[in-house]
Protein backbone atom coordinates (compact mmCIF):
# COMPACT_ATOMS: atom_id res chain seq x y z
CA UNK A 1 0.00 0.00 0.00
CA UNK A 2 1.01 3.50 -0.61
CA UNK A 3 1.75 6.18 2.18
CA UNK A 4 -1.34 7.84 0.98
CA UNK A 5 -3.40 4.51 1.50
CA UNK A 6 -2.07 3.47 4.44
CA UNK A 7 -3.32 7.20 6.02
CA UNK A 8 -6.31 6.86 4.73
CA UNK A 9 -7.04 3.65 6.01
CA UNK A 10 -5.36 4.72 9.88
CA UNK A 11 -8.29 7.88 9.18
CA UNK A 12 -10.86 5.15 8.72
CA UNK A 13 -9.94 3.17 11.01
CA UNK A 14 -9.88 6.06 13.86
CA UNK A 15 -12.94 7.26 12.84
CA UNK A 16 -14.70 3.95 12.92
CA UNK A 17 -13.68 3.59 16.36
CA UNK A 18 -14.49 7.35 17.65
CA UNK A 19 -18.08 6.47 16.15
CA UNK A 20 -18.31 3.05 17.54
CA UNK A 21 -18.12 4.79 21.24
CA UNK A 22 -21.21 6.82 19.94
CA UNK A 23 -23.53 3.88 19.95
CA UNK A 24 -26.20 3.29 22.16
CA UNK A 25 -24.33 0.59 24.38
CA UNK A 26 -26.63 -2.15 23.25
CA UNK A 27 -25.19 -1.27 19.80
CA UNK A 28 -22.36 -1.52 20.58
CA UNK A 29 -22.38 -4.94 22.25
CA UNK A 30 -23.75 -6.23 19.16
CA UNK A 31 -20.77 -4.90 16.86
CA UNK A 32 -18.39 -6.01 19.54
CA UNK A 33 -19.87 -9.56 19.58
CA UNK A 34 -20.02 -9.61 16.27
CA UNK A 35 -16.86 -8.24 15.00
CA UNK A 36 -14.31 -8.40 17.99
CA UNK A 37 -15.28 -11.87 19.66
CA UNK A 38 -16.27 -13.34 16.07
CA UNK A 39 -19.63 -14.51 17.36
CA UNK A 40 -22.56 -15.51 14.54
CA UNK A 41 -25.87 -13.86 15.09
CA UNK A 42 -27.12 -17.51 16.60
CA UNK A 43 -24.29 -17.31 19.31
CA UNK A 44 -25.15 -13.65 20.09
CA UNK A 45 -29.14 -13.78 20.56
CA UNK A 46 -28.03 -16.95 22.45
CA UNK A 47 -26.14 -14.41 25.06
CA UNK A 48 -28.63 -11.70 24.98
CA UNK A 49 -31.68 -13.54 25.28
CA UNK A 50 -32.81 -12.03 21.99
CA UNK A 51 -34.23 -13.76 18.61
CA UNK A 52 -31.86 -14.35 15.66
CA UNK A 53 -34.05 -11.74 13.71
CA UNK A 54 -33.66 -8.84 16.35
CA UNK A 55 -30.12 -9.32 16.02
CA UNK A 56 -29.60 -9.18 12.47
CA UNK A 57 -31.81 -5.64 12.68
CA UNK A 58 -29.42 -4.57 15.57
CA UNK A 59 -26.43 -5.21 13.69
CA UNK A 60 -27.85 -3.90 10.29
CA UNK A 61 -28.97 -0.64 12.57
CA UNK A 62 -25.93 -0.22 13.77
CA UNK A 63 -23.67 -0.93 10.53
CA UNK A 64 -25.48 1.52 8.88
CA UNK A 65 -25.20 4.30 11.84
CA UNK A 66 -21.26 3.70 11.82
CA UNK A 67 -20.83 4.32 7.53
CA UNK A 68 -23.01 7.25 7.99
CA UNK A 69 -20.91 9.00 10.92
CA UNK A 70 -17.50 7.64 9.58
CA UNK A 71 -18.78 9.16 6.01
CA UNK A 72 -19.44 12.64 8.07
CA UNK A 73 -15.90 12.65 10.20
CA UNK A 74 -14.16 11.83 6.55
CA UNK A 75 -15.83 14.86 4.71
CA UNK A 76 -14.74 16.89 7.57
CA UNK A 77 -11.31 15.79 7.68
CA UNK A 78 -11.07 16.86 3.64
CA UNK A 79 -12.49 19.94 3.48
Amino acid sequence: ATEMEATATDEGLRALEACKEGLAPQAKRVIDLRYEESHRPPEIAERLGWTVNAVNVALARARKALRECVDRKLKKETI
